[in-house]
């Protein structure tokens, strides 16, 4: 009897289960165990991608020494030469290269993860070079060439229409970042301007569009606006057709200025009309009641003309990152969203 309550109670500690206590460890240690694991899984996946992207900079920029090895020292017009001999895959490749074709930078992308190499640099760099996007960003252009007013007015056009007398600087400081801007001086008061006109535009006349549209392509447009006292403005988008007319208009919000302060003004997501074949940025002002008087000031700067739905934060060719197209402050630039 004795024997068998001793086995009765040894089957019943046999039996008993984890408590809470243990299994809350075990659920731990557990835990720990996979956040180590992943932990290590993502970095040594992060540093695959890095290499591979490494070795495709690293091929890159082989492949373009030799290149320039036998033609004279100038390197390719397009990345896609057939000629230097880029192996199609799972790496992408931006490049430019300088107007004697004797300077270049490629950036290469795989995985998402970019580097670039030049003939400047000995090893491929983490990143991209400067006008192109890193690890699969956008790139952008900017449409406007003189977005500041840093080369003076720059091919812009101011309305003398409705009594407009007025006379145009353009600072060199003073701006929202304390850059340039282009300042319009009223000397007369304004007549019959309750409905507004075109102030000022960029792209000059009609015949001088920022750049060619096709119907239904889409673009927005943005702009920093300051005015000497409470007053009414509009921003546009004007569309201009085959014969240098006005194929339409596409109006951003009417915003009442605060005196002396800077606004961001925006048109998103404009789509162009069936006629449009190229486009300019017009600001109206004088809407309402108000009208402007002898000695009123209206600044702006900062012009950002891209193609898409998206407004971008504004950058030009002196931001870092981006690049001219051509002569600086008097061109086109690009490089990545900012």
């Amino acid at each position: 009897m004795w024997a068998y309550s001793r086995q009765l109670k040894h089957l019943k500690a046999v039996q008993r289960g984890f408590t809470i206590v243990e299994l809350l460890i075990v659920v731990v240690v557990i835990a720990i165990l996979a956040a180590i694991t992943i932990v290590s899984y993502n970095g040594i996946q992060n540093r695959a991608k890095a290499s591979a992207a490494q070795t495709a900079a690293e091929q890159a920029g082989k492949k373009l020494a030799t290149y320039a090895a036998i033609k004279s020292d100038m390197f390719p017009d397009e990345i896609t030469d057939p000629e230097l001999g880029l192996p199609s895959g799972a790496s992408t490749y931006q490049y430019w290269h300088s107007a004697d074709m004797k300077s270049y930078c490629v950036t290469a992308t795989t995985n998402g993860v970019s580097y670039y190499v030049s003939n400047n640099t000995g090893k491929p760099t983490p990143g991209a070079c400067d006008g192109h996007a890193a690890d699969g960003g956008t790139v952008i252009t900017n449409y406007v060439p003189n977005p500041t007013f840093a080369s003076g007015m720059g091919g812009a056009f101011t309305s003398t229409s409705f009594g407009q007398a007025s006379t145009n600087t353009t600072p060199s400081t003073g701006g929202p970042t304390n850059g340039s801007f282009l300042r319009r001086t009223y000397s007369g008061a304004t007549t019959g301007f309750a409905g507004g006109a075109d102030i000022i535009s960029l792209g000059g006349s009609y015949s001088n569009g920022l750049v060619f549209a096709s119907p239904s392509q889409v673009f927005s447009a943005s702009t920093w606006v300051r005015s000497s006292k409470v007053q009414s403005v509009r921003p546009q988008i004007q569309w201009l057709n085959a014969s240098n007319a006005s194929a339409g208009v596409t109006n951003g919000s009417d915003v009442t200025l605060a005196a002396n302060t800077w606004t961001r003004l925006t048109v998103t997501g404009a789509v162009a009309p069936a006629a449009a074949v190229s486009v300019r940025l017009d600001l109206d002002g004088g809407l309402g009641a108000v009208q402007w008087a002898n000695g009123d000031t209206l600044d702006y700067t900062m012009l950002m003309l891209t193609e898409g739905p998206t407004n971008y934060s504004f950058a030009d060719g002196n931001t870092a990152k981006w690049l001219w197209q051509g002569t600086v402050n008097n061109s086109r630039s690009y490089g990545p969203a900012v």
